[in-house]
């Protein structure tokens, strides 16, 4: 028993708010994780690294059995199969084409394996990208070759691909870049000129990523914002610096037929490339596949006819402008003037999606981030009421005990060693969910904004309680002229339990602010997810450039 009826209507009153929200599903999740933070730092850091947890956020998983019905789990732990250092296509590909077995006829599957396959490049160094910039390659260049098994295996991949998904022009560029990885250049050129007549783009990350979450939920339970745009950002298009590698080389083709007076030729080339960057620039899932698509159509530009380009100037914009117009005037030349004009709107779609994404992520940090760093603060601060409310009940309880005359002095060793450890451990504690926090943020922005001020606020915010109290307790033993041991039980009976449970409510108040911005980063994610781009210019109330025609006024 407390001092007072009064504070002990309050801490039953925090403790059964606390209980509630351990048992709201809106909540529950948020209040467990937040317990599982107590566990002491050196422990926690030393679980985190055994069980593979990402951060501060989380807590270590069971392992999740296989479910014969579940396809997402199926793929998510396909693509977390462990594999060797040297014979990983195989590995790979034999986990990824089991899932394909159990359920058949999937339009995604090969779009995964491929995602795998590209990890490593599968065309590699050609001479095309010293020639293509009107230099030649130096005295000591190899060309180097990719792995044969793993070229096939996207070849194999990506002609599956296209017989499940026939409009989708990701399935026949990916086959282009296996054919220029194999140097069966002439079969490039080919399945690129099909890419450049179909409608779609698709390359299922979607998908990719709700595995490898749906994979951690089973394991884990819910997963933080934090930890599902961490899974975001894991996956990535590794095929973009293939499709660049196949789009130097296929402009490199363009211009010698172009130079051999095969001009038509040449503009099949180039209007294929056109076209398929212009389906990665308006449906690509992430801001990456955007910019690749933009830098895809600006090569295919340059040495209109087979004629070297005029040297370049300082200004870029200048510059952009000037190789449109050389373009297009050399399209025009031969009576090619519809394809003149098509290529002038691909290209202002061009500059409109390059200006929405420059406005997007110039800021630093980029605007998206901040809802990010209001939830890192929410959880960081939550960590500091929890771990006071957490000793400052231990506290209560210890001072509330009843000790003889002799256990004075062993009752000055327990608070005193209470006093010295409990809040330093807390604050390094918080320190820890502080700094993981930044950590996984980093994961998440390329160029994450420093946060020696946020780590330095939480460590003094952390201890500035327990010195406030003891403060508070040395004042009035000196004013009461009472022995320092009874001013400290009866502070810690008193004040200290009233401060411990206001720390539990403001503690409750914060999860469910927490869950509340939970939900809104989680819905904006969802949002973003499907096209980043067009989600920015939803943002900013613009409009956002769709994809080109298939069908253009004069097709060449």
């Amino acid at each position: 028993m407390l001092k007072s009826d009064r504070l002990n209507g309050f801490l039953f009153f925090s403790l059964a708010f606390l209980l509630v929200l351990a048992l709201l599903p809106a909540t529950r999740w948020i209040v467990r994780k937040q317990f599982w933070m107590a566990i002491p730092g050196p422990q926690l850091t030393r679980v985190m690294l055994e069980k593979g947890v990402d951060g501060p956020c989380e807590w270590p998983g069971r392992e999740v059995k296989p479910d014969p019905s579940d396809y997402l789990l199926a793929l998510g732990q396909a693509e977390t199969h462990p594999v060797g250092s040297k014979d990983w296509v195989v590995p790979e590909a034999r986990a990824l084409r089991s899932v394909d077995q159990r359920f058949p006829g999937r339009p995604s599957m090969p779009a995964h394996e491929i995602l795998n396959l590209c990890q490593g490049n599968i065309i590699c160094s050609r001479g095309e990208d010293w020639l293509l910039g009107g230099g030649k390659p130096p005295s000591d260049f190899r060309p180097s070759f990719p792995d044969p098994a793993r070229v096939e295996a996207v070849l194999q991949a990506a002609v599956r691909g296209e017989q499940r998904d026939p409009e989708n022009a990701f399935y026949p560029l990916m086959r282009a870049c296996a054919l220029m990885g194999a140097r069966r250049d002439a079969e490039a050129i080919e399945a690129l000129k099909v890419a450049g007549r179909k409608t779609e783009w698709n390359e299922y990350l979607l998908e990719d990523v709700d595995a490898r979450v749906h994979l951690r939920e089973r394991s884990q339970g819910r997963l933080s914002a934090f930890s599902v745009m961490v899974q975001d950002s894991a996956t990535f298009g590794t095929y973009h610096s293939a499709i660049r590698e196949l789009a130097r080389v296929a402009t490199y083709k363009a211009i010698l037929a172009e130079q051999s007076g095969h001009r038509e030729e040449g503009l099949l080339i180039r209007h294929a490339l056109m076209h398929v960057s212009g389906l990665m620039r308006a449906d690509s899932t992430d801001a990456i596949g955007d910019f690749v698509g933009i830098a895809v159509a600006q090569m295919v530009l340059g040495w209109p006819g087979g004629v070297a380009p005029v040297p370049e100037s300082a200004n870029r914009t200048e510059n952009r402008r000037r190789h449109i117009e050389t373009y297009c005037s050399y399209l025009a030349s031969f009576g090619h003037s519809d394809e003149a004009r098509w290529v002038r709107s691909q290209m202002d779609a061009a500059q409109q999606v390059s200006h929405i994404l420059q406005r997007a992520f110039s800021p630093s940090p980029p605007p998206a981030v901040f809802p990010l760093i209001w939830l890192m603060g929410l959880w960081v601060i939550e960590a500091i009421a929890l771990c006071n409310a957490v000793w400052l009940l231990a506290a209560a309880g210890i001072a509330n005990l009843r000790w003889n005359r002799r256990a004075i002095l062993p009752s000055v060793c327990v608070l005193s060693a209470f006093l010295a450890v409990i809040p330093l451990w807390e604050c390094v504690r918080v320190q820890m969910v502080a700094q993981g926090c930044s950590e996984i943020l980093g994961l998440i922005v390329d160029s994450p904004p420093a946060f020696p001020w946020f780590l330095a606020l939480a460590a003094i915010l952390s201890i500035s309680v327990p010195l406030i109290l003891s403060a508070a307790i040395l004042v009035r033993t000196l004013r009461r002229r009472i022995p320092l041991v009874r001013a400290f039980r009866e502070g810690f009976r008193g004040p200290g339990a009233w401060l411990a449970a206001a720390c539990m409510v403001i503690y409750g108040l914060l999860v469910i602010g927490t869950a509340v911005k939970e939900a809104n980063v989680l819905q904006d994610r969802n949002r973003m997810r499907v096209n980043e781009g067009r989600y920015y210019a939803e943002k900013f109330g613009v409009t956002w450039p769709g994809p080109p025609d298939s069908s253009p006024a004069h097709k060449p």
